[in-house]
């Protein structure tokens, strides 16, 4: 094999296609050159998500702030009106379950809105943009509904204390729709994940303060997360 040979398609490769391809490169120049240990390449600290998030965590707790009464109060309509949403999502994704009282909002042939609704929200009246808006919009109901159930849980837990199990079930669920959103927008998980965390760091740059959490720069943020779309959007397009 001659080392010196162009590589073409780089671009085009995998991060998992282009690390064999550096190890295929690698043995070979051992061979070549008689190194008999192992060349150690350099890798980049693992990036774990649940460590970095945690650095901008608020430690703070100002529970005396507030009328438990009140907060209560506006806890049950939320989760009132997720359930609603979640009625409109499965019209909309799944269909009517006569069984389960699920029903259309006696929808007459002279009304266009429901049809109309998916045209209204898609960037270009074309089949690939609609699609792309249907896949928003259900992610978009999903996360709302189950952030309602978490408002159950919630309401349930001043009663009987938090139901880790039930918290874990309800997290997945979340997950499964932002993992949705994701693939619409043409992200990758882990691309949102790092996002996330360089928006904070611009947020808080050595660690949570309060000051810089009601202080926030919100033009900086959104430079950071258009710019990091955009790298995103290029590296699938390669």
């Amino acid at each position: 094999m001659q080392l010196g040979v162009k590589l073409k398609g780089l671009n085009k490769m995998t991060e998992e296609e282009l690390e064999k391809l550096i190890e295929k490169y690698v043995d070979e120049y051992a061979k070549v050159f008689g190194i008999k240990d192992e060349i150690e390449m350099p890798t980049e600290p693992k990036f774990d998500y649940l460590k970095e998030s945690e650095r901008t965590a608020s430690s703070s707790f100002y529970g005396n702030l507030i009328n438990y009464r009140y907060f209560y109060e506006k806890l049950i309509k939320f989760a009132e009106a997720a359930a609603d949403l979640d009625r409109y999502k499965k019209l909309i994704f799944y269909g009517e379950d006569k069984t389960k009282n699920r029903l259309n909002d006696f929808v007459t042939v002279f009304d266009k809105d429901g049809d109309d609704l998916i045209i209204k929200l898609a960037c270009a009246n074309n089949e690939k943009s609609i699609e792309k808006s249907k896949h928003i919009l259900h992610a978009l109901l999903g996360v709302m509904t189950e952030a309602g159930e978490l408002a159950e849980a919630l309401e349930i837990a001043f009663r009987t204390g938090f139901d880790h199990v039930n918290l874990l079930e309800e997290s997945g669920d979340i997950k499964w729709y932002l993992a949705m959103l994701a693939r619409a927008l043409g992200n990758e998980w882990d691309a949102d994940e790092k996002r996330n965390i360089e928006k904070l760091r611009k947020r808080f740059p050595e660690k949570f303060t309060e000051t810089h959490a009601n202080e926030r720069d919100l033009v900086g943020e959104r430079e950071i997360l258009e710019a990091g779309h955009l790298a995103a959007m290029d590296s699938r397009d390669n």
